[in-house]
């Protein structure tokens, strides 16, 4: 009875393991034609493609590539062969249909620029190019530092997010020198930019308004992000008045009664003046000339001006 059991369940295990292996082996097959349905077939550079040069079907070869990013991508190899690169394309990296130009054509910026979009040059300096680390192909934020009518104080603001860089000065391309493990920054005082017309008076007007500001994003970020504008106030907040002196304040554990202040009474010392005394001027006499006869002799006597002394000066 135990031999028949455990025979039994051998045989089940054994046919279990068996199940597990075909349903696995069925499900990775699945995965794979799920994973084939959603990618295309797509041109890629089987060799580094200079910029300028005409393309050979030699130089290309065909591969299997995510079909959610294959927008841009060419997909047919006789529709790239004879083209023009607009663009260096590295060895073994799908074939951009913008990189690419009409037979005979002259190679410039212009092809670079998707359709609907322009291409506006901004001025930099090594400050605001993020000491020369701006470079084509990267994805940059525009922030504006200008001063609005009737404010006294400057205003910054994020203007623009996600902006593509088609040039550094006159560079269409990152020139990396093999020997070097990290990039070197760049020497220009220019940027162009890849944006659709309304960017692009946006920008005009920026740059006669104020000064602008680069930053770099990750080239996975692509988020929008809403900013404020920031001013010199609401950076510093408000100007503070002269902290006074602070006094020590009693302990939260003395409980002892403390006497109410004694204010000293107010007292205001009255003086009252002496008046001064006030003296009256003598009237001033006047003078009277009086002709005195006696016989022949005749003399001038002067008296006072009273009624009196005239009057005995005449009966004499």
């Amino acid at each position: 009875m135990n031999k028949r059991f455990l025979m039994a369940l051998g045989g089940a295990v054994f046919f279990g393991l068996m199940a597990i292996m075909v349903a696995n082996t069925w499900l990775q097959k699945q995965a794979e034609l799920t994973i084939q349905k959603q990618q295309v077939k797509v041109v890629f550079a089987k060799v580094d493609i200079p910029i300028g040069a005409t393309i050979q079907e030699s130089q290309l070869e065909e591969s299997q590539y995510p079909s959610d990013k294959a927008q841009e991508v060419a997909k047919d190899k006789k529709a790239v062969v004879g083209k023009v690169a607009s663009f260096n394309i590295a060895a073994r990296s799908p074939v951009l249909t913008r990189y690419l130009a009409a037979a005979g054509s002259a190679v410039g910026l212009s092809p670079l620029v998707k359709e609907g979009n322009r291409a506006v040059t901004v001025p930099v300096n090594e400050s605001s190019s993020v000491a020369g680390f701006v470079m084509p192909g990267n994805h940059v934020d525009i922030i504006s530092v200008m001063q609005p009518s009737g404010s006294s104080r400057p205003v910054a603001r994020t203007i623009l997010q996600d902006i593509r860089v088609l040039a550094s000065g006159n560079q269409l391309q990152v020139n990396a020198d093999p020997g070097q493990a990290t990039m070197r920054p760049q020497n220009y005082n220019t940027v162009t930019l890849e944006a659709d017309p309304e960017q692009a008076e946006i920008l005009a007007l920026a740059i006669r308004e104020g000064s602008l500001h680069l930053i770099i994003r990750n080239p996975n970020d692509r988020e929008i992000t809403a900013t404020k504008p920031i001013s010199s106030g609401r950076m510093y907040g408000p100007a503070e008045n002269e902290p006074r002196p602070v006094t020590a304040s009693p302990s939260a554990s003395d409980t002892r009664p403390r006497p109410p202040a004694s204010i000293p009474p107010l007292t205001v010392n009255m003086v009252t003046p002496t008046p001064r005394p006030t003296t009256t001027p003598a009237p001033t006499p006047v003078i009277s000339t009086v002709d005195v006869y006696k016989g022949k002799d005749h003399q001038k006597v002067q008296f006072p001006a009273s009624g009196s002394a005239v009057a005995s000066a005449k009966s004499n």
